[in-house]
Parts: C-alpha cells; structure tokens; sequence
C-alpha cells in the first residue's frame, strides 16, 4: 500500500459545497503518479524512449461520504490484479480532518475519522505507442508493481 495526502480544494467543489464527482478521479491520479515516483518507477518516461503509452481502460469511483471544502484525505492506493499487459490499481480515499464545511454535509454529522470515503478502481494497460497494440508490462514496472502490497481488507 502507498499513501498520498491531499486537502479537497475550493475549485474541486461544487454549488452544494461537495465535492465534485471528477476531483476524486484526480486524486487518484496524484496518487498513483507519486506511487510511482516512490517506487522509481516512471511509465511516462516509457512515451519517450519505450515508446509506450499507458492509458486508463476503465475507471471508476464509488463515493461513501459526502467530502467538502478542506477536508484532508488520505489516498491509499492498493495493488489489484497484475496481468501480462494491463494491471489494476484500487485507490481508496480516507477522511482524516474535517474542514469547515464537513458539519454542513448530510451524512457527515458525528461521524468519526479517519472514515473510508473514497473506494475506486484503475485498470491500466501496457501498449506500444507505433502499433497501437497492447504489450506485456516492461519488467522493472512489473516488479514494482509486485512488491506494492495487496489488500488486505475486506472487498
């Protein structure tokens, strides 16, 4: 598991003070690019001299509690299944400190933190940029993909 902080910003907000369905998305790709980083790891220095492309084939995002305006959260960000030319990535957003708008929102009110409010899910293929064709993950990736643990909580 890899952690990430971040604070939700005015701008990923929206009219009704909540959080904005796509900010969450973001997070998780501030997430998985720092994961990454940490790991040594760099799939887009693969655009330039592998010649590989990593795009997100699916996405998605189940919201379990409202989140507003300065709320700190934690992105964790598990290991999901490892294939020969795609693997899945399950980043999770933890609540930690409310911030001023979390006693406005239904749903929130005593609720204690941390609280799991984010859960998602990224599945990722490996492809070769000039054929267009998905290949099998470059081995240093596949091994630092391998040494970030998996859940280990309940699906």
């Amino acid at each position: 598991m890899f952690s990430y902080r971040v604070r939700v910003r005015w701008a990923d907000t929206d009219a009704s003070g909540r959080i904005h369905n796509t900010a969450a998305l973001r997070y998780f790709e501030e997430a998985v690019s720092e994961l990454f980083r940490h790991l040594g790891v760099s799939p887009e220095k693969s655009l330039g001299e592998g010649g590989l492309d990593f795009p997100r084939v699916h996405v998605e995002c189940d919201y379990l509690l409202p989140l507003g305006f300065d709320d700190a959260l934690e992105i964790r960000v598990y290991r999901g299944r490892v294939g020969e030319s795609s693997f899945t990535l399950e980043p999770e957003g933890w609540l930690l400190e409310e911030g001023p708008w979390g006693p406005l929102l239904a749903g929130r009110r005593g609720r204690p933190v941390p609280a799991l409010a984010l859960k998602g899910k990224l599945v990722i293929v490996t492809v070769d940029r000039q054929k267009g064709e998905s290949v099998p993950i470059p081995r240093e990736l596949r091994k630092a993909l391998e040494e970030l643990s998996a859940p280990t909580r309940p699906s």
